[in-house]
């Protein structure tokens, strides 16, 4: 799955990520990645469903090598 280029591109799919928040839990999670596109600060947005049917977005950035996301 490639990244889209912005969250226009995801709106213009007709994609709509306003039900996913950030995750505030600790811990380990098993969740499928349904989404990621490039943020505008060279960071990588990734939208997840996890198990629970809970949606988060997280965000990684280039000094973590994104954290394998793209």
């Amino acid at each position: 799955m490639r990244a889209y280029s912005s969250l226009r591109q995801m709106q213009d799919s007709g994609i709509c990520v306003d039900n996913y928040k950030t995750n505030e839990s600790d811990g380990v999670f098993s969740a499928r990645l349904d989404y990621k596109r490039w943020g505008k600060n060279r960071n990588i947005l990734a939208y997840f469903t996890f198990e629970n049917g809970n949606k988060v977005m997280a965000s990684a950035w280039q000094n973590t090598g994104y954290l394998g996301i793209p």
